[in-house]
């Protein structure tokens, strides 16, 4: 089976394998909400984005705004930057980094 792993440290969620519609489902099991004092999740390791990783990206968006807080999305490869940009969420892409 496919997983993803996570690793928070120093603010930053990172996450390292698919997310796709075979993951999503687990990985929220495994984190419901997105932590607070999270300020950054880092997408370098994301060998894939489907359109449920990007939910599930926007799910953790919304429920960090909803709590005062804000989230930035770094090291965006080009496959989820184009991902995020035909799907009119290129604001969740932050401009001071993403992986090239």
């Amino acid at each position: 089976m496919t997983t993803v792993s996570t690793h928070i440290a120093e603010n930053k969620l990172n996450l390292q394998g698919p997310l796709i519609v075979e993951t999503v489902t687990e990985l929220l099991s495994e984190i419901p909400q997105c932590p607070l004092e999270v300020s950054e999740i880092s997408l370098m390791g994301a060998s894939e984005l489907d359109s449920a990783g990007l939910a599930l990206l926007v799910l953790w968006e919304s429920q960090i705004k909803q709590k005062g807080g804000t989230v930035a999305f770094v090291d965006v490869p080009p496959q989820a930057a184009n991902l995020m940009l035909i799907s009119g969420l290129q604001h969740m892409i932050s401009s001071a980094s993403s992986a090239d």
